[in-house]
């Protein structure tokens, strides 16, 4: 068991620094000229993350992220941090989720979708059998409920479906009654629409990825670019640092189109072995949970991987106009601290 446990953590941290590392030299070679602080920034970034992650491993007790006031303290400091964006943020592509710190810019609502799945692997794994009790489970969900509504008031749908869709797997593998999860998806269905609804440039999105070139000039013009891009590139692509449409074309090419971009760069295969990289990090996370005994460490390894390899696969699919652009970066690879 602990040579199994031993190995899946070699192998994800493995997995982890590739995908930085393609990120960051792919990042680099494009940037070197046109913004080496963007450069510098994404050094320091992978350098913290990489380091955080070694510590963490080796030396940080993370028991005691269950205690009861610790992990108040990690939904209160949750919600604080969606709560400051109000007041502070400001907004970058119609949703308003970042706040600038002199030179330094993050997105609270990242930060704060990492401590809620803290707060709900420790919660799981202390009242799991109690949230048998409908009563129980309505403050479950009001808890969870607080965060969804303030990342909903940010414009950020897409975070919102991410975070939603991470607590309905880990809901889904306790011992929650598999007919509570209607309430769940119910939930989710719910938001989406009422989001579109009340928001009708979401409803032109979804229609700009079923007929694109009718919205060519406005909603449809990302999706458009991106599938250009992707296209250009084929199985091959055409040399990193040679594509064309992150300089003129494509909006946020190193960011929530990255993959797009690169694939132009890159080409196919080696975009599809990102995938699998992404992919073999979840098989490996669910291979680990065999080793595990302890429920905390279970609900964080499934609620961590799900919500890093599902972040993954919708922004993917949103660059292959499977889904409506939703602002969603690739975890590893993005440009910006905190999609590292």
């Amino acid at each position: 068991m602990d040579k199994i446990r031993s190995f899946s953590f070699l192998f994800l941290f493995i997995i982890s620094s590739i995908l930085v590392s393609i990120g960051l030299i792919f990042i680099s070679i494009n940037l070197i000229f046109q913004s080496p602080n963007a450069i510098k920034s994404q050094l320091i970034a992978s350098f913290i993350g990489i380091v955080g992650l070694l510590f963490i491993a080796a030396k940080f007790d993370y028991r005691i992220l269950q205690k009861g006031i610790i992990l108040k303290i990690i939904y209160g400091f949750a919600i604080l941090l969606l709560i400051l964006v109000f007041p502070f943020g400001v907004e970058v592509n119609g949703a308003k989720s970042w706040i600038r710190l002199g030179g330094f810019s993050f997105q609270p609502a990242e930060v704060a979708k990492f401590l809620l799945i803290i707060f709900v692997a420790a919660y799981l794994s202390k009242y799991e059998h109690e949230l048998k009790d409908i009563r129980k489970l309505i403050k479950f969900a009001f808890l969870i409920f607080i965060p969804t509504i303030l990342i909903f008031l940010e414009r950020d749908l897409g975070l919102v479906m991410l975070f939603l869709g991470t607590v309905a797997i880990m809901l889904f593998v306790s011992k929650v009654p598999k007919r509570y999860l209607a309430i769940t998806g119910l939930l989710m269905v719910f938001i989406f629409i009422f989001g579109i609804l009340i928001a009708p440039y979401r409803l032109r999105r979804l229609e700009a990825i079923l007929d694109p070139f009718k919205y060519a000039h406005t909603y449809g013009y990302q999706v458009i670019q991106a599938l250009i891009a992707i296209a250009r590139g084929g199985f091959k692509g055409v040399g990193i640092g040679n594509g064309i449409m992150k300089n003129y074309y494509l909006p946020e090419p190193f960011n929530d189109f990255i993959y797009a971009s690169m694939s132009e760069e890159l080409g196919f295969i080696y975009m599809l072995f990102i995938s699998i990289l992404f992919f073999s990090m979840l098989v490996v996370s669910f291979r680990l949970l065999e080793t595990c005994e302890d429920k905390f460490a279970r609900y964080l390894i499934i609620g961590i991987s799900v919500s890093i390899v599902l972040q993954a696969f919708i922004h993917i699919a949103v660059n292959l106009s499977l889904l409506p652009t939703t602002g969603i970066t690739l975890p590893f690879i993005s440009k910006g601290g905190t999609s590292l």
